[in-house]
């Protein structure tokens, strides 16, 4: 999977591109990033909880720098089976441009394609054409290589029923990008038809609270090895999960490991004890795969990893909350002895 393009972690910080122009917003690909603040910091501005028939185990709430003209949030869907992500034009609408681009059943297709397991793997794909809300887009449903139904959707909609000023002509401003695979199966057309603005709802849908282990069981993936694993070393790890992170914290990472894959241990935030599994498609020291953790508290996470620069690997991921988990992992060495630690570092 690569680190840069994998599915998952280009939806955590990225949805479409938008440009102001005459006071409407137009849709341009490829996707911006965004900057997303931790779950549950804020309440949702969507009444995803009810509108949705597969419970939402956390929300978060995105920003780019430089656009105040609107805002996203995304939702996590039953432990991180899928997520919904909603980018919604706050002061005014997108043009006929983006409502046309969504609408294009090719370019819909063209962009989800990316996402199949395999390049033969078949599909189906709906329209969504609806006058009350207005909603125009295309849903697909595919199979993964775990055998799951899973559904990708892309729908442009009006979701404020009033209209707010004179640049809202009353057309379309919000759009919704889906990714889920599980049971039950998303409704998505009751989805679209029932989403509304909190604020044009009492009383208001407060959104769940994070999930816990017990509600969310493990997402970690044992990797299996293909060569023996006989090699010890350590390395200094910084570490960010749940939006925690402490200044000047390092902790040492233990590995058992060979070129391309390996074993691995560390204390997290709480000193729990965690371990997991890693794969690289190339050779150490220029690194880039999967890892896969679990705690002996039960929580879990998974993500990717890349070399950032020499010497750095840099990982991103999310646990069963969707929550974002980051790290970078620098001075490899063979002997714990040789880490070098200042009187704050934790070890």
């Amino acid at each position: 999977m690569n680190f840069f393009k994998s599915t998952q972690f280009s939806r955590f910080s990225a949805i479409f591109g938008l440009v102001i122009l005459s006071g409407c917003q137009t849709v341009d690909v490829p996707d911006p990033k965004y900057n997303w603040l931790s779950s549950n910091r804020i309440f949702g501005g969507f009444n995803v909880p009810s509108a949705s028939n597969v419970p939402v185990s956390s929300v978060s709430g995105g920003f780019q720098v430089g656009n105040f003209r609107r805002s996203a949030e995304r939702w996590v869907l039953n432990c991180s089976a899928g997520d919904i992500i909603i980018e919604h034009a706050s002061f005014t609408v997108y043009d006929r441009q983006a409502f046309e681009s969504v609408k294009d059943e090719p370019k819909f297709t063209k962009r989800f394609e990316k996402r199949l397991p395999t390049p033969d793997t078949p599909y189906r794909i709906e329209k969504i054409d609806q006058i009350g809300p207005l909603a125009v887009g295309h849903v697909a449903y595919y199979e993964n290589s775990s055998g799951e139904t899973c559904q990708h959707g892309l729908v442009i909609m009006r979701a404020r029923d009033k209209r707010i000023d004179e640049w809202d002509s009353g057309f379309v401003d919000t759009l919704v990008d889906i990714d889920y695979c599980g049971t039950p199966t998303l409704n998505i057309s009751n989805l679209i038809e029932n989403l509304k603005l909190e604020s044009e709802i009492q009383p208001r849908d407060i959104p769940s609270e994070n999930w816990s282990p017990a509600q969310c069981p493990s997402i970690a993936k044992h990797f299996d090895f293909e060569n023996p694993l006989d090699t010890t070393s350590f390395a200094k790890m910084s570490l960010i999960w749940n939006g925690k992170s402490v200044e000047n914290e390092v902790r040492v990472v233990e590995f058992n490991s060979n070129k391309r894959e390996g074993l691995f241990k560390f204390a997290n935030h709480e000193n729990v004890l965690c371990s997991g599994t890693y794969q690289s498609a190339t050779d150490f020291p220029v690194v880039q795969g999967n890892w896969s953790v679990i705690c002996d508290d039960d929580n879990s996470a998974i993500g990717e990893f890349a070399t950032h620069k020499p010497g750095v690997i840099t990982g991103i991921g999310y646990d069963a909350n969707g929550r974002v988990t980051r790290f970078e992992l620098t001075n490899f060495v063979l002997n714990k002895n040789d880490l070098k630690f200042s009187k704050n570092d934790t070890k």
